[in-house]
């Protein structure tokens, strides 16, 4: 009996830590993304400014 406790535990274990890893990608996921969209906001901005200043 005491192995199909330390197994359960352990299964237990096993699925919190996947659910943490996940979570945990999912939010590096998330900052990446969201300094990636900034970056590209102000690049496209600046592009933007500079080509319609060439008009003059």
């Amino acid at each position: 009996m005491k192995w199909i406790k330390k197994s359960c535990s352990a299964k237990g274990q096993v699925t919190t830590e996947y659910v943490l890893a996940t979570l945990l990608f999912m939010a590096i996921f998330v900052w990446f993304y969201s300094i990636t969209q900034d970056s590209l906001k102000n690049m496209y901005k600046n592009a933007a400014v500079k080509i319609l200043t060439s008009y003059r």
